[in-house]
């Protein structure tokens, strides 16, 4: 087995702090846009049920 260098284990730090904010902003955009398509698919749905004006 290879010896544990410093710069190993500080790419594998600064990788996996990579890795978690790069979830972390997948998962906040999936949800911000998951919330926005509610919102306009609800205003969208109570247009649609309006009468048209003659």
């Amino acid at each position: 087995m290879a010896p544990l260098l410093a710069a190993n284990v500080a790419f594998v730090v600064v990788f996996g702090l990579f890795v978690v904010a790069f979830v972390g902003l997948v998962v906040f955009i999936a949800v911000w846009a998951i919330r926005r398509d509610k919102a306009g698919r609800e205003a969208w749905l109570e247009g649609r049920d309006e009468p048209e004006a003659p």
